[in-house]
């Protein structure tokens, strides 16, 4: 299964794919965050997030890139990647936990 954006780049950029993120009035939990990178083909770009091997059995794909989170204050986080990231297109998605990536914003590094 994958998440598909239509074109070879996202009209959203980021130098370093540092991210701030405030919780404060939600249910959500800062630890269900992802870094992913994209796989670009054929015009548009791709994250696998599921698959299905033998007998319908599903395997779920690694969690992309790591990250480091800092709480700001409370309810306010940076999250940074634990590597500089390299050229290329990226997404930052929330999950509930169900193996399903939820509220992906996509962006590329262009430097």
């Amino acid at each position: 299964m994958y998440y598909i954006f239509n074109g070879n780049n996202s009209t959203n950029s980021s130098e370093n794919g540092t991210f701030y993120i405030s919780t404060l009035g939600s249910t959500q939990n800062i630890d269900n965050f992802h870094l992913i990178q994209l796989e670009c083909k054929n015009g548009q770009r791709w994250y696998k997030y599921v698959k299905v091997v033998g007998f319908g059995k599903v395997k779920e794909e690694p969690v992309g890139i790591p990250v480091v989170t800092t709480e700001l204050k409370h309810g306010i986080y940076k999250l940074t990647p634990a590597l500089p990231l390299s050229r290329g297109c990226y997404g930052l998605f929330y999950n509930y936990s169900n193996g399903v990536p939820t509220e992906i914003y996509d962006f590329d590094v262009l430097f």
